[in-house]
């Protein structure tokens, strides 16, 4: 059910962009492989991450991918990361961190594992994911926008 929830709300923030793979091949000119990125390159694609995109303090990035879609003027991507901190915090700050830019809160859901979106119209959104990971919690950040 939690993967159901996770791929309709993908379509959110994706807007219909093209699967990162291919995207990341176009811009790195590397194949694409289904491995997990190592750390210190998933940081740094993550420097190119638009400035309502905002990561926790202690974030630690697992995966980060990002890339345009079939038009022109729209870009999408997600960042997988965890935090010591809980869930219900993570989706909290995240709700203040919309205000703060701008964005209208479209989804609360307090469910065990907390989930929010925000938008501003159609042009910026996002959506987080939050779920148990260990003593941790892992973080799941879609992210679309139209340049």
């Amino acid at each position: 059910m939690r993967w159901l929830v996770m791929a309709a709300f993908a379509g959110l923030a994706g807007c219909g962009g093209e699967p990162p793979e291919v995207s990341q091949t176009a811009q790195n000119g590397a194949a694409p492989s289904s491995a997990m990125v190592p750390v210190d390159q998933a940081e740094a694609r993550c420097e190119k991450r638009p400035d309502f995109v905002v990561l926790r303090p202690d974030a630690r990035i697992e995966s980060c991918t990002s890339g345009k879609g079939p038009s022109p003027r729209r870009e999408s991507g997600t960042i997988i990361y965890t935090t010591a901190d809980k869930a219900s915090a993570v989706t909290a700050w995240y709700r203040e961190q919309a205000k703060a830019f701008g964005l209208d809160d479209a989804l609360v859901a307090e469910t065990p594992s907390p989930l929010y979106s925000a938008k501003d119209g159609k042009r910026r959104n996002f959506m987080v994911l939050t779920e148990p990971s260990g003593a941790n919690t892992r973080v799941t950040l879609n992210w679309g926008r139209d340049e």
